[in-house]
């Protein structure tokens, strides 16, 4: 699933413990390419944990295409959206509710508005409806 997505930084910041668990992997399946990035971003053994993990480039155009857009001025990066805030908006695409995308998300109720409000920050939107368009404006959605 973190192949998909281009998910780096959860595997670095486990520590050197998941790139011993990592290196017993077989690096010739269909993951072993995003694998051995992983392993890469780790840097070498007796170096200290790195402070900045640039991500591995994405397998689905989806993803990609949430890192590649351009950076309008004035506005924060569409990059500044993580994950999660990506899957809310996503949902809110749905329009489903705060209670509703929690269930789905497995998070409380809290934790969706607190999402809600970084993502109006970023995207300088004041609604779900306005968040929802300025995603598809920008081709985050």
């Amino acid at each position: 699933m973190a192949r998909w997505g281009g998910w780096v930084r959860p595997f670095v910041e486990a520590g050197p413990v998941m790139a011993q668990m990592l290196e017993h992997l077989d690096l010739e399946s269909d993951d072993g390419s995003f694998v051995r990035g992983v392993l890469t971003a780790f840097g070498p053994a007796d170096a200290a944990a790195p402070t900045e993990v640039l991500p591995f480039p994405a397998a689905e155009p989806v993803a990609a295409a949430r890192r590649e857009q351009p950076v309008s001025s004035g506005r924060p990066p569409l990059d500044a959206l993580t994950d999660r805030e990506l899957d809310i908006l996503e949902l809110l695409q749905e329009r489903l509710y705060n209670k509703e995308i929690a269930s789905k998300l497995h998070i409380s109720t809290h934790t969706v508005n607190y999402h809600l409000k970084h993502i109006y920050q970023k995207l300088e939107v004041n609604s779900r409806r306005q968040a929802v368009r300025r995603g598809l404006e920008k081709g985050i959605l």
